[in-house]
């Protein structure tokens, strides 16, 4: 397990560090009009899907072994949260499996804390400087700000209501774009009965995927 935890753990900062495309989206410079006020956007790069289950649990996983108990106690999700969010769903299943079942790896991870995430985003950070770029170390990984996810979630279109235009949530097959939960009582009829695997739906313009539900 800890073999496998160090390969996954290398090829993510392997990612980083290149900026793989596959992984990483390159967001240009530009403007974003909220609230009637007009805000400069920096160029930056997002990675392109949720962080997954796999990566988080690799973080997780990585502080163990690094004998950091107390910040891996921080950082892990809370899994109850399927149960006590939702007690009117038989949810006991996706407590006991959603996280650590390998069928899931490739799902957002869900139910973590802010502290968590900025704790995930600093040990990205820290270990690639720390494998890579001793001399020269990349910017720090970070949450984006709300504008900046609004101006990337827009995939550089203007006043459209979905990353991918608009104003139909089904493209020309019947086949939704997003997963959003269409209606009660039918909550897969959007191809995803909780939430739906990374790239499950079309990215938009900057190459992000998910930026409308799920």
């Amino acid at each position: 397990e800890r073999k496998a935890n160090e390969k996954q753990k290398s090829k993510m900062l392997k990612q980083l560090v290149k900026f793989d495309k596959k992984q990483y989206a390159f967001i240009p410079m530009g403007s974003i009009e909220i609230e009637e006020k007009m805000l400069s956007v920096q160029s930056f790069y997002m990675q392109t899907t949720e962080v997954s289950n796999l990566e988080y649990r690799t973080f997780l996983f990585d502080l163990l072994i690094q004998g950091k108990k107390d910040e891996f106690l921080v950082a892990k999700p809370d899994q109850s949260r399927w149960v006590k969010d939702y007690p009117y769903s038989y949810n006991k299943p996706m407590e006991e499996h959603y996280f650590s079942h390998a069928a899931y790896n490739y799902y957002p991870v869900v139910a973590v804390s802010r502290k968590g995430v900025e704790m995930y985003c600093e040990w990205l950070s820290t270990e690639t400087n720390k494998m890579y770029n001793k001399k020269t170390p990349i910017n720090d990984v970070r949450i984006p700000t709300d504008y900046e996810w609004m101006y990337a979630a827009s995939g550089g279109l203007e006043n459209q209501l979905y990353p991918w235009g608009g104003p139909h949530v089904r493209n020309s097959h019947g086949e939704f774009l997003a997963n959003y939960k269409p209606k009660k009582g039918s909550y897969n009829d959007d191809g995803a009965f909780h939430t739906a695997k990374s790239k499950s739906y079309s990215p938009n313009n900057y190459g992000l995927f998910e930026m409308s539900g799920n």
